[in-house]
């Protein structure tokens, strides 16, 4: 028991944005701004439809 309550004590939650984490002058934010990444979603959609087809038709 005193070591579960030990264990639930050092829990703990760590929240933050991708903002606060990459620094406004680095590389990734400067390819943010020039290349649209939103293909790669339409891509993995495409898939997912593909992926359940395949299982509705088995």
């Amino acid at each position: 028991m005193a070591m579960t309550k030990q264990i639930r004590k050092n829990d703990c939650i760590i929240l933050s944005a991708l903002d606060e984490l990459v620094p406004k002058d680095h590389l990734i934010r400067k390819l943010d701004n020039c290349i649209g990444f939103r293909f790669i979603e339409d891509i993995v959609n495409i898939y997912i439809v593909y992926q359940e087809n395949q299982v509705y038709h088995q």
